[in-house]
């Protein structure tokens, strides 16, 4: 998880002016977890799978995402 974070909290904006930009969004799918960071010139993308024994059927597969402000990501780094 310490990747993930320092892999994509660098691109993210401290904009202000920019509010979507300072977040580090989150999505949750069946069988990895993504984050995507953009500061509007640079984009960083990270990717982790999580443990096949405990992956999900497809059909009950669902997916969740929300932004976490990177102030926030950068206090758990």
């Amino acid at each position: 998880l310490q990747a993930v974070l320092t892999g994509t909290a660098f691109a993210a904006s401290n904009d202000e002016q920019k509010k979507i930009l300072t977040a580090v969004r989150w999505q949750i799918d069946a069988d990895q977890l993504n984050c995507h960071a953009t500061d509007g010139h640079r984009v960083a993308t990270t990717t982790i799978a999580s443990n096949p024994s405990k992956r999900r059927k497809a059909a009950e597969a669902d997916s969740i995402a929300w932004l976490l402000p990177v102030k926030v990501v950068q206090h758990l780094m």
